[in-house]
């Protein structure tokens, strides 16, 4: 049957009204999935973390042992994760391991020389005592960095700024990053006000390496500051 023109359009209008609602609505079905999976996957990773820090404390004298467990419960879960349950996604594009690699780098180390150039300052002004003999900690901290970087700025604030936006996300991250610390807190016996102080600066740091992951869009940035601010820790640790 021959419909006039003003009923083709009309159903015309209807049907791709439908089809735009019936998209909208898989579209919410699979953010609500993706959310849950990312959200059970971090649950289950802080779990078997938090259990491995308190049952199983590190020892200076198992440092190659403990990069082998950083290793299995830090980045390939989320290589797995994104390889087979996001079949969409390839791990080191997603994570930005091979992306602006040489942007990264120069912008890690010219922040990490103005962290170095602060704290060589502090300790000029203060006359803290400082001790440069960290043995394997000179390369064991950035492969420690390494993993926690894949997770948190790699993984969780790539995954949650193309969900909600960066200043959220980057909050949210650095509010988990901080959570992932509480074990060792714990373990440590650091009370208030240590504790307060603790929180506020690991979520300062994770905030600002945060921006720097955007702004360098590598994650080879994150993890150069990630590495020398520990190493500058360290040297304090007399």
């Amino acid at each position: 049957m021959n419909l006039p023109l003003w009923k083709r359009i009309g159903l015309n209008r209807l049907m791709k009204s439908e089809s735009e609602e019936l998209l909208m609505i898989i579209q919410k079905r699979m953010d609500y999935m993706w959310k849950r999976r990312r959200s059970l996957f971090f649950l289950i990773f802080y779990i078997v973390w938090a259990l491995k820090e308190v049952i199983f404390r590190d020892h200076h004298d198992a440092t190659f042992a403990l990069i082998f467990v950083k290793i299995v419960i830090w980045i390939i879960p989320v290589f797995l994760f994104l390889r087979y349950l996001e079949c969409n996604h390839k791990p080191f594009s997603y994570l930005k391991l091979n992306t602006n690699i040489r942007r990264g780098i120069l912008w890690g180390s010219i922040v990490s020389l103005l962290l170095i150039l602060i704290e060589g300052t502090l300790i000029t002004v203060t006359h803290t005592r400082f001790n440069l003999d960290l043995g394997w900690r000179w390369i064991t901290t950035f492969v420690f960095a390494l993993p926690e970087e894949v997770l948190f700025r790699g993984f969780i604030l790539r995954g949650l700024n193309d969900s909600i936006g960066f200043k959220k996300a980057n909050i949210i991250t650095a509010v988990l990053f901080v959570s992932i610390h509480f074990p060792v807190w714990f373990i440590q016996g650091i009370v208030l006000p240590k504790l307060v102080f603790n929180i506020i600066v690991v979520f300062i740091v994770g905030v600002a390496l945060g921006y720097l992951f955007k702004r360098t869009n590598s994650l080879w940035s994150a993890t150069i500051v990630h590495t020398v601010y520990n190493l500058l820790i360290y040297t304090r640790s007399v």
